[in-house]
């Protein structure tokens, strides 16, 4: 699914000229059922030529393409076998250059698109100003294409192909999720406006096809994150910095201070993501998911850098059965009974460090 869900991943791209184009309420939801539709046609009819002209089983060792099949085709080319058995080996050749046609095609798309939405971001205001302005000459937005074609590069030296699809299309259909989902959102504002017209973008079956929208996305998004954790785990952690930075309406992001109001918080949802990284990875059903408050964090650290629940309370501005009860729940969570265990054991986890 990874794979096919990135090679179709601009299919949305439309959208992002919105502005510019006559009746968007009528042609944006055309133009997405039109191209998603001769897409998913196109796929159908590959993958119908494919099963017409190369056996499905075949064997690893076999010398030819007929004898390898959908099966075993050499380095998962279905394609290329398949043009190979209609026009001769020679069309090996003809496939490659199609591919790059298609390539060049879709980064030109991608080129014209991308670029659109970090200008807008910084016409917002939630983006670097200078993205947001057009070159005098030529009226288009050169900064936000060079600063997509400068991440784009980097994101290429970052890891293998299999490695950067796991971390883009896990936050990609993440976003596609929250897309569909904002529209269930502004629906309910409607209602509650009553608002109504004709100028409404029309979604048949809704709320049901969005949910499901929603929920598919969703589900993409968690099993890819579950069964690459680590590769996920770096568009998680892209993500969490744009995040950072979004958060704040000043021009000048000053990060520290946003980290610094947001430490805490952040330092929870990193011990949940590694909790669960470790669980996935070990795959043994012993290894525990283990979800503890803010709260439970905070004194956890103190107890373990030798406070008393005294001396929490008062830096935390807590009273004394408070503490107690925030160090039980955490025990409880553990599996430990005694404030000295349930420090230990959470030390040991890596949750908090010991003062020795």
């Amino acid at each position: 699914m990874v794979g096919s869900l990135f090679s179709a991943d601009a299919w949305n791209n439309v959208t992002f000229a919105a502005a510019e184009v006559r009746e968007p309420t009528k042609n944006l939801p055309r133009a997405l059922a039109l191209g998603t539709g001769l897409v998913c046609t196109l796929y159908l009819l590959a993958n119908v030529a494919y099963l017409n002209i190369l056996p499905f089983w075949g064997d690893p060792k076999g010398t030819d393409v007929l004898a390898r099949g959908l099966q075993y085709a050499a380095q998962d080319r279905v394609g290329t076998a398949a043009i190979e058995v209609a026009l001769g080996a020679g069309a090996a050749t003809i496939m490659a250059v199609a591919i790059l046609l298609s390539t060049f095609g879709c980064n030109n798309g991608l080129i014209l698109s991308g670029p659109r939405a970090y200008y807008a971001m910084a016409k917002d205001g939630v983006f670097f100003s200078a993205v947001g302005t057009l070159n005098p000459r030529s009226r288009v937005p050169v900064i936000a294409i060079a600063l997509q074609g400068v991440w784009a590069a980097v994101i290429a030296l970052m890891g293998h192909f299999d490695q950067i699809l796991n971390y883009v299309v896990s936050i990609d259909v993440l976003f596609f999720g929250l897309t569909g989902a904002s529209l269930l959102i502004f629906r309910a504002r409607e209602r509650r406006e009553g608002v109504t017209g004709d100028d409404r973008i029309r979604v048949p079956g809704h709320p049901v096809t969005t949910i499901v929208f929603v929920a598919a996305c969703w589900a993409v998004s968690l099993t890819t994150i579950i069964g690459h954790p680590k590769d996920a785990g770096v568009g998680l952690l892209i993500l969490l910095i744009g995040a950072v930075v979004w958060a704040t309406d000043q021009h000048t992001v000053n990060v520290r201070a946003v980290f610094d109001e947001h430490a805490a918080d952040l330092h929870v949802m990193a011990l949940r993501f590694i909790s669960a990284c470790n669980a996935t990875a070990h795959g043994d059903p012993s290894v525990r998911f283990y979800k503890f408050t803010r709260r439970e964090i905070q004194c956890l650290k103190l107890a373990a850098a030798g406070k008393t629940d005294e001396e929490i309370g008062t830096i935390l501005s807590l009273a004394i059965p408070t503490v107690r009860f925030h160090l039980k729940k955490a025990g409880e969570k553990l599996g430990e009974s005694g404030r000295l265990r349930t420090v230990q054991h959470a030390a040991a986890l890596g949750f908090v460090s010991m003062r020795l």
